[in-house]
Parts: structure tokens; C-alpha cells; sequence
């Protein structure tokens, strides 16, 4: 983490690779800005060719014409490309650490060579160096994008087969979109979600209760108390990350409710910004009109999500993947709410 604390990492997300790059923060400054502006145009073209051929892996090693390595040569580009850049004074100001860079494929031109364009994606907080993780929240601002971004494909901006229009149509398909998202009622549960404010993408952690139960906690009289207890469970069927949810503990309307995570999950975007932050809010949501009726919000630090994530990365590395499903209902049968409390006292 020592190494994120005064670096500001730029992820370049390109049509079919992506790089991060790490940056001492005093290395941006005294630098007119050139990132949307016609001096850009050259660079973008050569770090969307860079990314945009499938050969970044073989190439990045090796030596341009002037003698240096090419992750090198674009290392400085996007340096040079992004300095001064409104969204990279905002990270900076802000104590944001990431820059999410979108350097994409647009219809060819009309002697047929490659043109690109680019845009931030957005920034964030992150705890991770790895640039798997980088990308997952690329792809996130894609998906937060995707009204813009189908204007620009339609527009002829962006190309029409390219890893954008991908990323959309992949996100269009996934779980229940319009009338029916709005109607189907939720199952009890307590789960990650991802939603945009005006800082980004945050996960928040969406409880949904029965409509009784959430108007309950709705009271502005209520003092809403949540506390967590987690941890992971080795079973026959490969481990579980099981987490024990309890609002207003030994009170009225108090209650208590699963989290099952998988291990094998980790590293992953949307955790890693749940524990990035300073705060976690904390959603009551009654599960039959999707009304948010109550916000708690918790203190990152406190809930142990580093702890519980190096103990989920572990546990995955020394276990094959195996049946999550099993694995969940393996810990519903053999564990009880009240022993696993007795348990985590101990």
C-alpha cells in the first residue's frame, strides 16, 4: 500500500490490452495541458496502436528506434498526454489515486488506416497494484458511460465491432433491465452493489428486507446500529466467505442476515473499491418497491475487509475452485447462526 500513498496510477484501457503506470504525484505539474486539444491526436493514435493490436505482451520488452523499451516510450506518452488534464488535477486535489484512461478503435479512415480516440473513464480509489484489478474498474466505466458512449458508436465516433460496443452489449444482457428489473421483487439478501454519484462508481452494500422491516428502520427516532462479523469456511466443496450481518443486534426491529462470498472472486473490482474508501454506506432496501428507506454509513477500518480479503486470497491459492453453490448450502447446513457467533467470540 506504501507505494500508492503519493503515486497516482493512469490505466490505459485500450481496444484489446491494457497497462497501468504508476507515477510519483509531483511528477504532474508545469505542463500546459494538451489531452483533448488537437496536439493530442498523434499520441492518442500511437498508444491506440500500442493497445489496440493483441501484441502489447511481445512488444512491450522490446527496443523503439531510439533505444528504449517501448513500455517505456509509453510510459512517457501517457505522461506527457495526460499532465494537466482536468480529471487528473480533480484525483489529485481530491486524494483519488487512479485515472482511468479509454483509448479506443473509431471507424477507419478513408485510406483505411487505424483511427483512435480517447477518454477518462472516470477516477477512483484503489488499494490494488494489480492491473487486472485496473481494468475491472475500466470496464465499469464503460458500462457507467454507456448512454454517451451508444450516442458516439451511433455517432461514428467509436467503431461498431469494437471492445466498447462489446462491453455494452455484455452489460445489456446481464440480470433485469427496464419494466421487469423495476417490478421483480429482490430475495432477502445482503449483497455488493455497484451505483454512480458524482465521484464515480461506488459498491455500496444493499440490504433488502421485507417492506414491514425496512419501514421499520425507516423511523427517524431508530438509532440503526450494523455490525459485521466474517470469515472463511473450508467445506468439501471449496471455501466460503461467510459474512454475518447484524443490524441493531438484540433489539427491536433487529436482525440478522447472510453474505456468502466466493474467494475464488478475489481480486476484483467491485470489492476493491468497497474497501478503498474511508466509509462504507450501508443500504436498507425494501425488497418489494426497491425503496432505499434507510443509509448507514460505516466505518471502512472497522468491518476488517483487508483482513477478510488476504484470508479469501489464501484460502483460493491453496484450494482447486470448486462448487460454490455446494459450498454455500454445505455452511447453511452445518452451521448455525448462533454457533458461528459463539465461534468468532473465541
Amino acid at each position: 500500500m506504501s507505494d500508492l500513498e503519493n503515486a497516482l496510477i493512469i490505466h490505459v484501457f485500450g481496444e484489446t490490452d491494457y497497462t497501468s503506470f504508476l507515477y510519483p504525484k509531483k511528477s504532474f505539474g508545469g505542463q500546459e495541458a494538451i489531452f483533448g486539444t488537437p496536439r493530442a491526436e498523434v499520441m492518442v493514435k500511437t498508444v491506440g496502436a500500442l493497445l489496440g493490436f493483441d501484441n502489447w505482451e511481445t512488444l512491450r520488452e522490446k527496443s523503439t528506434p531510439a533505444g528504449a523499451s517501448y513500455e517505456d516510450a509509453l510510459s512517457e506518452s501517457v505522461l506527457h498526454l495526460m499532465n494537466g488534464a482536468d480529471d487528473v488535477n480533480f484525483a489529485l486535489e481530491n486524494d483519488y489515486n487512479i485515472v482511468l484512461l479509454g483509448v479506443f478503435r473509431g471507424p477507419d479512415g478513408a485510406a483505411g488506416e487505424p483511427a483512435f480516440s480517447a477518454r477518462v473513464l472516470g477516477v477512483s480509489r484503489t488499494s490494488s497494484a494489480d492491473v487486472d484489478v485496473h481494468a475491472g474498474l475500466a470496464r465499469d466505466g464503460v458500462l457507467a458511460m454507456a448512454p454517451m458512449l451508444r450516442d458516439e458508436i451511433a455517432g461514428g465516433t467509436l467503431s461498431k465491432t469494437g471492445i466498447v460496443a462489446e462491453i455494452i452489449s455484455t452489460g445489456d444482457g446481464a440480470g433485469l433491465t427496464g419494466d421487469d428489473a423495476a417490478e421483480a421483487p429482490l430475495p432477502n439478501m445482503v449483497a455488493f452493489h455497484e451505483t454512480v454519484t458524482e465521484k464515480g462508481l461506488e459498491t455500496v452494500v444493499l440490504c433488502a428486507c421485507e417492506p414491514e422491516l425496512a419501514a421499520a428502520m425507516s423511523a427517524p427516532e431508530s438509532t440503526l446500529a450494523v455490525g459485521l462479523v466474517a470469515a472463511v469456511i473450508p467445506t468439501p466443496h471449496g471455501p466460503v466467505g461467510y459474512w454475518l450481518w447484524q443490524v441493531v443486534p438484540g433489539a427491536v426491529p433487529g436482525f440478522v442476515q447472510e453474505q456468502f462470498v466466493d474467494p475464488h472472486d478475489f481480486p476484483n473490482a467491485t470489492y476493491d473499491r468497497l474497501k478503498s474508501g474511508d466509509e462504507v454506506r450501508f443500504l436498507v432496501v425494501d425488497r418489494e418497491s426497491h425503496m432505499t428507506t434507510r443509509v448507514v454509513t460505516l466505518d471502512a477500518g472497522s468491518l476488517g475487509l483487508e483482513d477478510f480479503e488476504r484470508s479469501a486470497i489464501e484460502a483460493a491459492r491453496m484450494t482447486m475452485e470448486g462448487d460454490f453453490s455446494a459450498a454455500c448450502d454445505y455452511v447453511m447446513a452445518h452451521y448455525s447462526v448462533g454457533d458461528f457467533l459463539d465461534q468468532a467470540k473465541h
